[in-house]
């Protein structure tokens, strides 16, 4: 197979300093047409507005897995298939021709397992027709909490191989304090414990408990997401749908460091305790003794969802609260779940078509687009769906995939400068019409332009950034933020016209491509730049060949 250098000559632009000496060999012939479906993953602790385009750098190269249906069709933005976060964001690329209809797609697991965080699968699925995918991952770091969820662990157990756990252990996470989820177990002694591969365990125990509520933000940690594919219906069959959560929970459990996956001679107890504002949406009010919820699980391994348990009965303490119980003969998230199936809770992809007066391609604004479902008015309940980003400016498309059908509010909020733009409410079904609209009313923003024309010269033939490359940019004092990203739509622009610069103003630029990064440190002189770089014969040979 020919092989391909990816320069990152775009770099050349703002640096002024590049070498050929290591750039690595692709196992894929990577051009524009090869990088028509690019999905951009983001890493985040914090969900919130507030906090949007703050993405977790302390994670730059770490190595996450790809697995899932279609691993073997995407590759990293160089075109090999090792996966490393690069400045908080992993960028994905998916072989070329692999969809042939607009209903086609082809989906893989981002699997991130890093020490000091909990564990998540993400599924990432490519469309034909969406071009330049996005997804938000939030990850818990388990010595920074959000409110709302609660981390309790226990690593006084022994196992032998044929007595078993030495004695009985209760563990609680308990998010009574504010009105939250509340999960507990009870690991009996005498239970032995195995690995995937079914071999029996022995040694020290180490068992956490992670109790998720299931109002607001904190959905955004939800496994696989609120909107899943491919659930296992536990009948030979498999589901698609929209879960709405009452709940859900993390049981981990390591025995010598090897990972706990089932139980023999014993079952482990679940008691969780429902929040004070669960909504139950098949009656559109909160939740009540003798209600039934569906128990689910999560195969943490395959990205999947599985019933577990039908038809559990909510009961009340003394006090009040309520609660379900199950035992359970394996590890995993157990979810408590009102489940949409099919076309009766999402579609598989719509657009959203954004107004707003006196907003052109030039004096655009980059917004983050957050769905949460509202529960009645009896419930102050929501629940975060999803999170995407886009451009908006007027008669600008959203395309959404996997839009529920719910009632659900959209929010769009300007990133750059931190304050929400527009709110609207969907009915039931209504974003999955197809002539979905959302107005905003604030005044158009009033910019200075600032041009760069940028050419790269190859014996007198222009050569392009290779589609990925990613700038990002900081003011002084401030934080990073995109700068400019090369998606399939923009493989052969040669200007930048933006307005996040001012004439006179100092920024750090960091540009990603090819797997390579370079900063440097750029003043803006002018409104106008021009800048022509003849490429040296070593790098023109590299992109050419």
């Amino acid at each position: 197979m020919k092989k391909f250098t990816l320069i990152p000559w775009l770099t050349l632009l703002l640096t002024g300093i590049i070498t050929n000496c290591d750039m690595p060999e692709t196992e894929v012939h990577v051009s524009q047409d090869f990088m028509t479906h690019v999905a951009q993953v983001s890493f985040v602790t914090d969900t919130s507005n507030e906090a949007s385009g703050k993405l977790l750098e302390e994670l730059n190269e770490v190595t996450v897995t790809i697995d899932g249906p279609d691993k073997d069709k995407v590759y990293n933005i160089e075109g090999k298939r090792i996966f490393k976060i690069q400045g908080g964001r992993l960028h994905l690329l998916l072989s070329p021709n692999e969809l042939t209809s607009d209903t086609d797609s082809r989906t893989i697991n981002v699997i991130v397992d890093i020490p000091g965080y909990l564990k998540r699968n993400v599924p990432v699925t490519f469309i034909k027709g969406i071009n330049n995918g996005f997804v938000e991952v939030a990850l818990i770091k388990k010595t920074n909490l959000p409110a709302g969820i609660k981390l309790a662990e226990d690593k006084t157990g022994t196992i032998d191989a044929v007595a078993g756990l030495d004695k009985t252990i209760p563990i609680k996470a308990s998010n009574e304090d504010v009105g939250g989820v509340t999960t507990e177990i009870i690991i009996p002694e005498g239970v032995k414990m195995k690995d995937a591969t079914g071999a029996v365990l022995s040694g020290k125990l180490e068992a956490e408990v992670v109790s998720f509520t299931d109002n607001g933000d904190l959905t955004a940690y939800f496994p696989g997401g609120l909107m899943p594919n491919n659930i296992d219906m536990n009948n030979g069959t498999t589901e698609n749908g929209a879960f709405v959560s009452a709940g859900f929970s993390a049981i981990n459990m390591k025995v010598n460091g090897k990972t706990v996956k089932t139980f023999e001679g014993g079952e482990v107890e679940v008691k969780m305790t429902l929040g004070k504002t669960t909504h139950n949406p098949a009656t559109g009010l909160p939740f009540k003794k003798d209600d039934t919820i569906d128990i689910w699980s999560y195969d943490d391994d395959k990205g999947q969802w599985k019933s577990h348990e039908r038809n559990a009965i909510v009961k009340a303490d003394s006090y009040g609260s309520l609660y379900v119980t199950f035992i359970t003969d394996h590890l995993s998230y157990f979810n408590l779940d009102y489940l949409a199936s099919g076309n009766g809770g999402k579609c598989f992809y719509t657009n959203l078509k954004v107004k707003w007066t006196g907003v052109t391609t030039e004096n655009k604004v980059r917004a983050r687009f957050v769905f949460t479902y509202l529960g009645t008015g009896a419930s102050p309940w929501t629940q975060r769906v999803m999170t995407t980003e886009g451009e908006v400016y007027n008669d600008a498309n959203i395309y959404i995939y996997n839009a529920p059908r719910l009632p659900i509010q959209i929010e769009v909020y300007d990133i750059d400068n931190g304050k929400s733009l527009a709110k609207k409410t969907f009915a039931n079904g209504a974003l999955c019409n197809g002539n979905a609209e959302i107005s905003i009313t604030a005044p158009a923003p009033v910019v200075e332009l600032i041009s760069l024309t940028y050419k790269g010269m190859c014996s007198g033939t222009r050569i392009y950034p290779p589609v990925g490359t990613l700038v990002y940019y900081k003011p002084a004092g401030g934080n990073w933020q995109i700068f400019h990203y090369v998606d399939y739509a923009k493989r052969f622009d040669t200007k930048i016209v933006t307005n996040k610069l001012k004439v006179g103003s100092t920024y750090e630029f960091w540009i990603f491509a090819g797997g390579k990064s370079q900063q440097r440190t750029v003043t803006i002189d002018k409104a106008v730049n021009s800048i022509e770089v003849k490429l040296p014969d070593d790098i023109c040979k590299a992109l050419t060949r």
